[in-house]
């Protein structure tokens, strides 16, 4: 049967010929789709910010505890919380933090309290700590004494560069500077309230004391810990996933239905030829056996010639969809122009831009009438 499907094969080659190709096609995408969808189920936010933590407490992401619905923009948690953990016995040291992404030099950088530095570690190559609002300490090379102009909030300030700093840990999703606690609070627009806690953990350390102390927050700890640095990540990847689903989901229907389509037009041409098959003792058996190889060797050979094309266009489209996402988080993050030296001058060019002291947190947040947040306590 397995030779008679060959030679039946070569014999009608046009109608087998569009089935492989179809075939060909469904390969290609499903593997170049099926490459991101695998991706992204076994990839998380990467722990950088917060790799000497032993644990990371920060606000429920998701809309409602249990679903996968995530919020718009970051939860936070109350300053409170801090000294609660700090007290939880077996904790070392409890660290707030924050994040604002701002321009120093016009180079896009994010703004934390030089007292989070521990939780990576940064420690000072050169230089010394923040002691003012017009200090900044850098995580590049810079030259110590240099002036800059740096725009978070409102107008923009000039600092000057008082200390360079080195993380123990590589550091690659966010190039981070330094200033007092104060000044970095003072320009994230939510006093009160801090992105995450880092936990230091010392001789006695339980996680469970560390959840009971926590409330209603999210204690993270291992791998998850990346969720808190860079929740953006994870909205992303909530929408990749049934993205990529669907788009290789679709091919494989696709070709499901034109080889079906095909092999069924190729048996209704060749009923004759069938029939006279069967008068010469062939058994229904061998006939189904016959049209089985047929589709199995279109199917193995469509599919082989997939392979290495799928895998191709696979990392093609993975190196698009990065370059998209780090477009899309920059100008969510560090979107709007940097503000003029002074707002009697010229006022924010940005709507979501909002001067220090406002009622809105810095500019890369979203407007809050698109994606209503309900407000969570901790």
């Amino acid at each position: 049967m397995l030779r008679l499907a060959v030679l039946s094969a070569r014999g009608r080659s046009g109608a087998f010929t569009g089935a492989l190709v179809a075939l060909f096609a469904a390969a290609v995408l499903s593997m170049a789709w099926g490459m991101q969808l695998e991706s992204i189920l076994r990839t998380h936010a990467p722990v950088e910010r917060y790799a000497a933590a032993t644990a990371v407490v920060t606000g429920q992401q998701e809309a409602d505890t249990g679903h996968d619905v995530l919020l718009g923009e970051r939860a936070r948690v109350s300053t409170a919380l801090i000294a609660r953990l700090a007290a939880v016995p077996g904790v070392r040291a409890a660290i707030g933090d924050v994040s604002v992404p701002a321009l120093l030099g016009g180079k896009s950088v994010v703004a934390h309290g030089w007292g989070s530095a521990a939780l990576t570690p940064y420690v000072l190559s050169a230089g010394r700590p923040p002691a003012g609002p017009d200090e900044v300490v850098t995580s590049y090379p810079a030259a110590l004494g240099a002036r800059l102009s740096l725009a978070a909030a409102g107008p923009a300030d000039t600092v000057t560069v008082v200390g360079v700093a080195r993380p123990r840990h590589p550091v690659s999703q966010q190039t981070a500077i330094f200033l007092t606690d104060a000044e970095a609070t003072r320009l994230a627009g939510h006093p009160g309230r801090v992105d995450a806690i880092g936990v230091l953990a010392g001789p006695g350390f339980d996680v469970s004391r560390l959840h009971a102390a926590a409330g209603g927050a999210q204690v993270l700890t291992g791998g998850e810990r990346g969720a808190a640095e860079y929740p953006e990540l994870e909205r992303t990847r909530a929408v990749l996933i049934p993205v990529t689903a669907a788009f290789g989901g679709l091919a494989m229907f696709i070709a499901m239905f034109v080889v079906a389509s095909t092999l069924g037009l190729s048996i209704q041409q060749r009923e004759r030829e069938i029939a006279l098959m069967r008068a010469v003792a062939a058994t229904p058996g061998q006939i189904r056996r016959m049209i089985a190889w047929e589709a199995a060797i279109v199917a193995l050979a469509g599919s082989a010639a997939g392979i290495w094309p799928g895998i191709v266009l696979g990392r093609a489209l993975a190196h698009a969809l990065t370059a998209s996402r780090r477009r899309t988080t920059s100008s969510t993050t560090t979107g709007c122009p940097p503000p003029q030296p002074s707002a009697a001058e010229s006022p924010p060019r940005c709507s979501r831009c909002w001067p220090p002291g406002g009622a809105q947190p810095a500019c890369h947040q979203r407007s809050r009438s698109l994606t209503p947040r309900p407000s969570r306590g901790y």
